[in-house]
C-alpha cells in the first residue's frame, strides 16, 4: 500500500526549509506538476533541477519507495519554495547545503540532534513527599485521606510536522518514573532531547513548579459577638468581614500556610491532664488519666483547580464553662457479693485472699468541667475577595468564626 501526500499549492507555504550555508541553486525555479508521482522521482527531479547531489537516509530511502506525492502549483516557483512545500507534504525533513540535498525522516532528524539533559525533579515540585501537618483536638478527628498532590500533565502543542506532542510524551515519561526509580536515582530525570523538546519540557516543568511549590495563606479569626448585634453568615465580601471582626471579643487569630493539596493545622488553646475513669486493680482503685484540650483548632486543605480553590475546612472550638462541672462519674463496677476472688489451689501467695474480699460499695467521685463545644466542617470553592463567616449560639452571645485568604 502506498501513502499519498496531497498538497495543492496556491500562494501559501506550508513548511520551512533548513538551509546550511550559501545555496544559490535554491533560487532556480520549477513548476510542480506531480500527480501521484513517486516521492523518489520527485526528489530526483528537484535535485536535477538544482544540479546538486542527493543524500538519503535509510528511513528516507524506504519512504521514497512507498510514498506518492500530489503537488500542483499554479506557476513556476523557486526551488526553496518547492522544497518547503514538499517537506510539509511528504513528512520528510530536507536540508539544503551548497553541494547537496539531504533527505531524512523527521524521526531520524530529531534523533541526530538529541543530547543528554538532566533534571532534578525536586526543584520543580515533583517527587516531593508533602507531609500533612495535624494536631488532634477533642472533637476533631484525623483524616488520613489525601496527600501532597500528584504529578502533572504538561501542555505543549506540536510546533511543526513530525515531532510528537510534548504533552503526551511528558505525561507518559513522568508516569513511568515510579517512586522506586525516583528513590534510586535521587529524583533526577535523565533524557536525550532535541533543543525544541528541551525548551518545551523546561517550560512545562517551570509552569508546574509555579503551581506545585506555590503556597496559599489563610487567616482564621474567632470571637464572641454580643447579643442583639447584626450578623450576616455565609460567604460575604471582605468589607463585611472586616466590620464584623472589629466587633468580636476576645479575638483569636490563626494564620496558616499550605502547599497545594497539603493539610495544615493550627491551634490556640491549652491542654491539661485530668482523671476521666477509674479501674479496679487488686481490689484497689487505679485512676484513668488522659489529656483534656480546650481552645480553637483549625484544619484546612486547599486544592487548586482550573478556576478556583477547593477548600476543605474543619474547626474545633471548645471552652470550659466558668464555675460549672459535669455530673459526678461513678465507675461502673460490681458491688460486693457480685464479685468474689478465690485463691488458686496451691498458690501460697493468694492464701490470704478469700471470697468476699472486695471492699463493698466503694465509689470515687470525679468532677469534670462542663464545656461548650462547636466543631463545624465545610467544603467550598473559594472565590477571591470573599470571606466565610460561621456562627453558632454561645452562652455569652454568638460565637463567630471568620475565614479569609491572605494575598
Amino acid at each position: 500500500m502506498h501513502r499519498t501526500c496531497l498538497c495543492i499549492v496556491l500562494t501559501v507555504s506550508l513548511g520551512a526549509l533548513e538551509v546550511v550555508g550559501e545555496c544559490p541553486w535554491l533560487e532556480r525555479t520549477l513548476r510542480a506538476e506531480w500527480r501521484l508521482a513517486p516521492l523518489g522521482a520527485v526528489l530526483d527531479e528537484v535535485a536535477g533541477r538544482g544540479e546538486v547531489m542527493q543524500e538519503r537516509s535509510p528511513g528516507a530511502i524506504q519512504l521514497a519507495a512507498q510514498a506518492k506525492v500530489a503537488l500542483v502549483a499554479t506557476s513556476r516557483q523557486p526551488l526553496r519554495q518547492v522544497l518547503a512545500d514538499l517537506e510539509a507534504a511528504a513528512y520528510v525533513h530536507l536540508t539544503a547545503t551548497p553541494q547537496r540535498l539531504e533527505v531524512r525522516t523527521w524521526r531520524e532528524w530529531r534523533d541526530a540532534r538529541r543530547r543528554p539533559v538532566s533534571y532534578d525533579l525536586r526543584q520543580y515540585g515533583i517527587g516531593l513527599d508533602v507531609e500533612d501537618r495535624s494536631a488532634p483536638l477533642q472533637g476533631l478527628g484525623r483524616d488520613d485521606s489525601g496527600g501532597g498532590g500528584s504529578l502533572f500533565s504538561a501542555t505543549a502543542d506540536r510546533a511543526q510536522a513530525g515531532p510528537e506532542p510534548m504533552s503526551h510524551w511528558l505525561t507518559q515519561t513522568i508516569r513511568n518514573l515510579d517512586q522506586a526509580q525516583r528513590e534510586e536515582v535521587g529524583a533526577v530525570l535523565r533524557l536525550l532531547l532535541t533543543p525544541e523538546e528541551e525548551a518545551a519540557l523546561t517550560t512545562a516543568l517551570e509552569e508546574h513548579a509555579r503551581g506545585a511549590l506555590a503556597t496559599t495563606r489563610w487567616v482564621v479569626t474567632s470571637g464572641i459577638l454580643d447579643p442583639g448585634q447584626a450578623l450576616t453568615a455565609g460567604v460575604v465580601s471582605a468589607t463585611v468581614a472586616r466590620d464584623l471582626a472589629s466587633r468580636l471579643h476576645p479575638v483569636r487569630r490563626l494564620v496558616l500556610t499550605a502547599l497545594d493539596g497539603q493539610k495544615v493545622t493550627a491551634t490556640d488553646g491549652q491542654e491539661r491532664t485530668m482523671g476521666w475513669d477509674v479501674d479496679i486493680v487488686s481490689a484497689g482503685m487505679d485512676p484513668g488519666v488522659s489529656p483534656y484540650r480546650s481552645g480553637l483548632t483549625v484544619e484546612l486543605r486547599p486544592t487548586r483547580g482550573n478556576a478556583a480553590i477547593e477548600l476543605s475546612l474543619k474547626l474545633s472550638w471548645i471552652e470550659p464553662l466558668a464555675s460549672a462541672t459535669t455530673a459526678l462519674i461513678a465507675p461502673s463496677r460490681r458491688s460486693a457479693g457480685e464479685v468474689a476472688l478465690t485463691a488458686k489451689p496451691g498458690d501460697a501467695a493468694n492464701a490470704s485472699v478469700t471470697e468476699g474480699y472486695v471492699d463493698p460499695g466503694n465509689r470515687l467521685v470525679v468532677d469534670l468541667p462542663a464545656e461548650w463545644a462547636w466543631t463545624p466542617t465545610c467544603h467550598l470553592a473559594w472565590a477571591d475577595g470573599r470571606a466565610l463567616i460561621l456562627t453558632a449560639p454561645h452562652p455569652s452571645g454568638q460565637a463567630v468564626i471568620l475565614v479569609e485568604a491572605l494575598p
